[in-house]
């Protein structure tokens, strides 16, 4: 018998459903999203109209539903007859992460079905590919709603270049076409990075995604496993502990939905039939030691300099102060060329780093010195720096010998 065969003969606790444990599958209603829900169609029923919607920006941290609320919005759309013809263009910007990728997307998105020839991946100018659309816009009367999904990624790298045309095309545009923005930020000060023109004209709603409870999550779980497994195979039990675990520590839907799916795989492959306490931990601690990796791989470069100047700095010491850090930082900016942020600024990103369970921090009161955080980093220091030395901007930084050298 081979290797798989007798996978192929086992009986499986999932059904052919199990994809609804992923962060991919679109359930027929979003649960504990009603409020958002309903602003978003507020906003939209302009479209629907013959009308231009306002532009909107959904705040959350990851796992709270913003991108399954986008994307749920776009059927929505798609199942709704409307006077003028509406365009729902969903890009991620963590795969399409430059201004050309972008304008590229929603050229070839309007001009799909047309009998205009799609602009190449390559070889063109912005300034080109705006004019291509406009160009379209104002020769047929459609209206486009563009979802720049993980948009405070594509600000971090490219700065202001695409937001800015795409904010204030409409001016350019005749009655009867116009192009609205929905932008999807897990960074809470994401606009704070925009320049002044941008967010004048950038200006519109805006929607909070709150983390999930304990009772939201449970709800979520519960409706998913139905779907996903064979009667019998989860308890409810494992659906609370599954939720309390989530709810504890970060409230994200996703990472709850995992937790489920990983412990249910890890159930299956031992041939049980219902999932146990201890297949639930077993899951967790798998999906702790992939999530900090790709937590840091998946960090914006200022993000990542700002984690860089921890491990560099508590090597050793084991913790530092923000002050000590924030001339660690400048230093890094230097060495890699990026302009550094204001300490401000800093102080917000390691209260995200903190978020994340990639460092902690205390305040310490000093007496008349007054108040000073301290922290220090939660992970290993070598399975950090390896992560962070994948990325291009710091491969040739050889962190190893300034650290050495006793330059930080």
């Amino acid at each position: 018998m081979g290797l798989l065969e007798k996978f192929v003969t086992e009986e499986s606790i999932f059904t052919k459903e199990r994809d609804a444990l992923r962060s991919s599958y679109l359930p027929e209603r979003l649960l504990h999203r009603d409020e958002q829900l309903d602003r978003i169609a507020g906003i939209l029923s302009s479209a629907v109209r013959g009308a231009a919607p306002s532009n909107v920006i959904f705040y959350g941290k990851t796992g709270t539903g913003k991108t399954a609320s986008a994307r749920f919005m776009q059927k929505e759309m798609l199942s709704t007859t409307t006077p003028v013809p509406v365009k729902y263009i969903y890009i991620n910007c963590e795969i399409t992460d430059t201004p050309y990728g972008v304008m590229q997307n929603i050229c070839s998105s309007v001009l799909e079905g047309s009998k205009q020839t799609p602009p190449p991946s390559s070889g063109l100018s912005i300034e080109k590919l705006y004019e291509i659309l406009v160009g379209f816009l104002k020769e047929n009367r459609h209206i486009l709603i563009v979802v720049l999904d993980e948009v405070d990624r594509l600000v971090e790298k490219n700065g202001n270049d695409i937001l800015y045309p795409l904010s204030r095309i409409n001016e350019d545009l005749v009655k009867g076409s116009s192009v609205s923005l929905i932008a999807i930020a897990n960074d809470l000060h994401f606009t704070e990075r925009l320049d002044a023109r941008v967010l004048s004209s950038f200006s519109g709603e805006r929607i909070l995604f709150p983390p999930y409870t304990s009772t939201e999550l449970k709800n979520i779980l519960r409706d998913r496993a139905k779907l996903a497994f064979k009667e019998g195979a989860v308890s409810e039990g494992i659906i609370s502990l599954c939720a309390t675990l989530g709810a504890q520590e970060h409230g994200d839907a996703r990472r709850v939905l995992d937790l489920l799916r990983v412990a249910g795989e890890i159930a299956d492959r031992s041939g049980e039939k219902i999932i146990r306490e201890e297949h639930v931990y077993k899951a967790k601690q798998t999906i702790e030691s992939d999530c900090i990796s790709e937590a840091i791989r998946t960090l914006p470069h200022q993000s990542k300099i700002v984690m860089l100047a921890i491990l560099l700095r508590c090597c050793g010491t084991l913790q530092t102060t923000t002050g000590e850090l924030y001339a660690t930082y400048k230093a890094l900016c230097n060495h890699t060329g990026l302009t550094p942020l204001t300490q401000r600024r800093v102080t917000d990103l390691i209260t995200d780093l903190e978020g994340l369970g990639l460092i902690q921090t205390n305040v310490r009161s000093m007496g008349r010195g007054g108040r000073t955080r301290f922290m220090h980093a939660c992970i290993p220091f070598e399975d950090a720096l390896s992560v962070i030395e994948e990325d291009d901007l710091f491969k040739n930084l050889k962190i190893r010998k300034l650290f050495q050298a006793k330059l930080f």
